[in-house]
């Protein structure tokens, strides 16, 4: 019933109910103020925080935060218990283990075992059971040359162009 909104004061929650700031009186984010956030996600009570300073994850219940790693990632997505976060590179973070696994990226989406990745020119689908992948560009089909961003959910994933924004219903040839 609350949405987390990051400002150049650092994090509010705001009830979706009453269309107000919720006050924290914990200061749980006060670490954040004046620090630029870059990305927010939420998974088993916590928010996790991708900030100039650090990836964070603040524990909603306890009102405690722990510093995850202190390299700084512009995006964030949580998927089986596992952060995927990005900084030109592509890492995995489990635990106290942060790997490396794809280099140069200028966006990155995630949905079950199956990664959507943005080069700029050209995405690649990976299936992560299989290793087996799938490359896509303008050639087939996406609209425009240059991609932006790109996002994915269980059916569609969708790509923002330079020409547009363009929807593939990946599911039809990639989920059983």
């Amino acid at each position: 019933e609350s949405i987390f909104v990051a400002t150049s004061n650092g994090i509010n929650e705001l009830s979706v109910v009453t269309n107000s700031v919720i006050p924290n009186n914990s200061k749980i984010f006060s670490i954040l103020v004046g620090n630029n956030i870059y990305d927010l996600a939420i998974y088993n009570d916590k928010l996790y925080i991708a900030s100039e300073l650090g990836l964070f994850s603040f524990d909603l219940i306890t009102n405690s935060h722990i510093l995850i790693s202190d390299k700084v990632f512009n995006k964030i997505q949580i998927e089986n218990s596992i952060i995927y976060a990005l900084n030109d590179n592509l890492w995995i973070i489990d635990g106290d283990n942060e790997d490396l696994i794809y280099s140069s990226l200028i966006d990155f989406s995630i949905f079950d075992n199956f990664l959507w990745m943005n080069y700029g020119y050209y995405t690649k689908l990976i299936d992560l059971d299989t290793s087996q992948s799938w490359k896509y560009s303008f050639e087939d089909g996406i609209p425009g040359t240059k991609i932006y961003k790109i996002e994915c959910d269980k059916d569609w994933v969708w790509f923002i162009t330079d020409d547009g924004v363009g929807f593939y219903n990946w599911s039809n040839n990639h989920i059983d």
